[in-house]
């Protein structure tokens, strides 16, 4: 008997223990924006979507499990883990999201309320809600940056000033330079030569205006063999 009761005393102890130490996740914030995108490998225009959540969990910054951006009206649904997701550093805080969610045909991403689901390691979960506010527009009547390529130098065109990113074939940021209508060479613009990168990484050319970013992509580096 005795046996019994202190073998149960030991599980309520463990039980308090545990309950005490799990915390429900809390949003401290979050940030949305849209990116017009001209697919040059698809040959398409389409929208993608950049949500990401500032989380705070008292068991641990890395006890965040799942994050669901949910579209009730629709039933569509995003679902991001420690897998897909991307993590930012702002400061003391880690944004957890993602700048590439798309609709499956590509089409406009829905301008509604989006529930943003959080939830830990041990099942706890925390809802906010974010509002996707942007009007749709005609993508067909949008002039999205290109690149002006000469004896094996490159310039931006169409704007005055943009941002040139080499991806690796991963989908990691290699190197990201601001990019204007000068004709510049590989090695002055990216401050190391083209044989510092794989064959197979890509570039994409952004430039921000009033209704939003605008992004071109995928270059190849072969761009500067062109004349």
């Amino acid at each position: 008997m005795n046996v019994l009761l202190r073998n149960f005393l030991k599980i309520i102890a463990v039980l308090i223990i545990t309950s005490c130490s799990v915390s429900t996740p809390e949003i401290k914030g979050s940030r949305w924006s849209i990116t017009f995108v001209k697919d040059l490998n698809r040959d398409k225009l389409y929208e993608k979507l950049s949500i990401f959540v500032n989380c705070y969990d008292e068991d641990g910054e890395d006890d965040i499990d799942t994050i669901y951006f949910i579209d009730d009206e629709s039933g569509l649904y995003w679902e991001l883990d420690r897998d897909s997701w991307v993590e930012r550093q702002d400061g003391r805080s880690k944004w957890l999201g993602s700048n590439a969610l798309i609709m499956a045909d590509r089409g406009a991403i829905p301008r509604n309320s989006f529930r943003i689901f959080v939830r830990d390691l041990s099942g706890a979960s925390v809802e906010d809600k974010i509002y996707i506010t942007k009007n749709i527009v005609n993508l067909d009547e949008m002039e999205f940056p290109d690149l002006q390529v000469y004896m094996g130098e490159i310039a931006l065109k169409e704007y005055d000033r943009g941002v040139l990113t080499i991806y690796s074939s991963a989908g990691e940021v290699l190197k990201s330079v601001e990019i204007d209508k000068n004709l510049t060479s590989f090695a002055k613009l990216f401050g190391k030569e083209r044989s510092s990168f794989d064959s197979d990484v890509e570039m994409f050319l952004s430039v921000t205006r009033d209704e939003g970013n605008l992004e071109t992509g995928p270059f190849k580096l072969s761009i500067f063999d062109s004349e």
